[in-house]
């Protein structure tokens, strides 16, 4: 069944509202239209609330008559506003982001903690690895702690007393973590000194990530309150992941594993079968798409599900990463494809945190768009 179109071209943006193209793109020149996608051909793409913006635009101007230049203050704030509201990012370390952002000032990632047996850890690429050859010699599994709230209020009000005043903190899915649940509570507890805003992108991993680098650069860009708000509402939907793992198999191969020869043929075979995922947008939950025969096979699954989804945009696409585990490093396929398909997208790359492995395998790969 064809996946129902989640970006418009402008033809339909017209149909619907009963206005000219030329209008809107004259809205778009003036600036009333922040964020307007375009596809890599350089075609304009509209969301939904570009609809609504349209709306309020015609509204404003026929019943309270006002010229386009107030409409935009309205809408978006006043221009300069942004240097008295000075913003933060707060994330958690499943964000894969590349290195280059690690010195931001106004940017801070909170690590997940990790415990397997009786150690614990922090979470980063650099501990999974090791945590998955603890879980092997100690036949443990790992148990996530998920960032609590005293570290969160610690996190705000230090970023608070450095003078920033507006914070965005951005955190895997709830449904894999409670990470997400204690920044919302803890935001409540501080509200009175410093507004938080807690964005669930119902992602995890690179997803989040890539959200992350374009609220960095909305700052960057000293972007309004009205502005940032725009952008996370307008691109937290179109955070889009695909996933193949061979998890099991690993497991399987496990040394203190005990199970029966004949049992263990069976689930070989079984495990021969690669799974290939997506994180649902509406619930933030794992779902699997398909199941393939070999990586090969479950690579090719990716990139047949990834242009589907594109195509599905319009043609939009404006960054992408790929995260690997330990275990599986072999992405020349898919960076090929993107080398070929789309030269002109940035596109980075990442190992699994040890936390991210724990849900996808140390034998995943995947793709995070938007």
């Amino acid at each position: 069944m064809k996946k129902e179109r989640k970006l418009y071209k402008i033809g339909h943006i017209t149909k619907t509202l009963g206005i000219t193209p030329r209008t809107v793109r004259y809205y778009d020149q003036m600036g009333l239209l922040p964020h307007v996608k375009r596809s890599e051909g350089g075609v304009r793409l509209f969301d939904d609330e570009d609809i609504v913006i349209l709306r309020n635009i015609r509204k404003l101007q026929k019943e309270d008559d006002l010229p386009l230049d107030v409409i935009k203050v309205k809408l978006f704030g006043e221009k300069g506003a942004a240097k008295l509201n000075k913003k933060a990012v707060v994330t958690d370390s499943t964000a894969s982001l590349p290195s280059k952002l690690s010195d931001i000032p106004f940017l801070k990632t909170i690590p997940i903690q990790i415990k397997v047996g009786g150690e614990t850890t922090q979470d980063s690429s650099k501990t999974e690895s090791k945590m998955w050859a603890q879980v092997r010699k100690e036949g443990a599994e790992p148990i996530i702690e998920a960032v609590s709230e005293a570290d969160f209020i610690s996190t705000y009000t230090g970023l608070q007393k450095k003078g920033l005043t507006e914070i965005y903190s951005v955190h895997l899915s709830p449904e894999f973590s409670k990470t997400a649940q204690n920044a919302r509570t803890a935001a409540l507890k501080v509200k009175d000194i410093v507004k938080v805003t807690v964005i669930d992108t119902k992602s995890m991993g690179a997803g989040l990530g890539l959200l992350v680098q374009l609220l960095v650069e909305g700052i960057n860009e000293q972007y309004s309150t009205e502005e940032m708000d725009l952008l996370v509402q307008k691109n937290s939907a179109m955070v889009a992941d695909i996933i193949t793992t061979s998890d099991l198999k690993f497991y399987m191969n496990d040394p203190k594993n005990e199970t029966n020869p004949a049992k263990q043929m069976i689930m070989n075979t079984i495990t021969e079968w690669q799974p290939v995922l997506s994180i649902k947008q509406d619930k933030g939950m794992i779902e699997v798409v398909d199941c393939c025969r070999n990586r090969s096979e479950a690579v090719t699954k990716i990139l047949e599900h990834f242009e589907e989804e594109v195509e599905c945009r319009g043609g939009y696409l404006k960054k992408v990463a790929i995260t690997h585990g330990h275990l599986c490093k072999d992405t020349k396929a898919l960076a090929a494809h993107f080398e070929e398909h789309h030269p002109t997208v940035p596109i980075t790359f990442h190992q699994n945190s040890a936390v991210l492995s724990t849900y996808v395998g140390p034998e995943s790969i995947s793709v995070s768009f938007i």
